[in-house]
């Protein structure tokens, strides 16, 4: 497999931080979150890694090149005149993706010890354009999946919904956790153009493609917050500690 890092977000919720660098090298354990996620996927196999850019794109890549990862081809898709969010930044970045491999697609702000070759392995087997990773957590946003497939996205505090097939409330509702894999070619199938994120591009596919869901269990911090950056050290410092061995 191949992989796609979402690190191009502006980090607002990180805020004092992110106004003098990128959320992507903001640290946890003593290193970058970028650090941490390409250590784990050289570990899991994963050589040819893309990565967006744009909010101190030269941050991001100025540490790349001072720090390099062995093993590791590692691609820019260089959004620094337009932030194309989640959806478009995965589009505009499959048309760098060669062959057929499956691309796991990574949000650079997430902690999670998911084992990413399980993951591939229960896509492959499903023969599926895509699959989202999901927790059975506390969030107000959730997706629905019917017999595994998506089918709808809800807003459980406001009750706004997006329905996507007839199956849509008679499903199960979990939280994405910012973990998905693809087909190479599928981002490409995305009707949308220009920014838009990478839920609402699957909703619109969902009736006419099999989404499915990975919900193996699996400990997760999304490091979004000042507040959760304690909870981070202890993260690294748990499940990741050899990887500075």
């Amino acid at each position: 497999m191949k992989a796609m890092i979402f690190a191009a977000g502006k980090g607002t919720r990180l805020k004092p931080l992110t106004d003098k660098m990128p959320k992507a090298l903001v640290p946890a354990g003593g290193k970058p979150l970028l650090w941490w996620l390409l250590q784990k996927m050289a570990r899991s196999g994963i050589h040819d890694i893309f990565i967006n850019v744009h909010h101190f794109s030269e941050q991001v890549v100025g540490y790349l090149e001072s720090t390099p990862v062995p093993g590791l081809n590692i691609m820019i898709s260089d959004e620094s005149d337009l932030l194309l969010d989640t959806g478009g930044g995965l589009k505009k970045a499959s048309g760098l993706f060669k062959g057929d491999e499956p691309v796991l697609v990574h949000n650079v702000d997430i902690l999670s010890n998911l084992d990413f070759n399980l993951l591939e392995q229960e896509f492959s087997a499903k023969d599926i354009p895509a699959m989202l990773a999901v927790k059975d957590r506390n969030t107000s946003r959730k997706l629905e999946f019917a017999d595994g497939r998506l089918c709808g996205w809800a807003n459980e505090n406001t009750g706004e919904t997006i329905a996507a097939g007839s199956a849509f409330g008679s499903g199960k509702r979990f939280a994405f956790s910012g973990i998905s894999m693809f087909r190479p070619d599928f981002p490409g199938l995305f009707p949308q153009k220009g920014v838009f994120g990478l839920i609402p591009a699957c909703l619109s596919l969902a009736e006419s493609f099999a989404i499915g869901m990975y919900d193996a269990p699996h400990d997760w911090l999304d490091v979004g917050k000042p507040e959760t950056l304690t909870a981070a050290d202890d993260f690294v410092d748990n499940y990741f500690k050899s990887y500075t061995e």
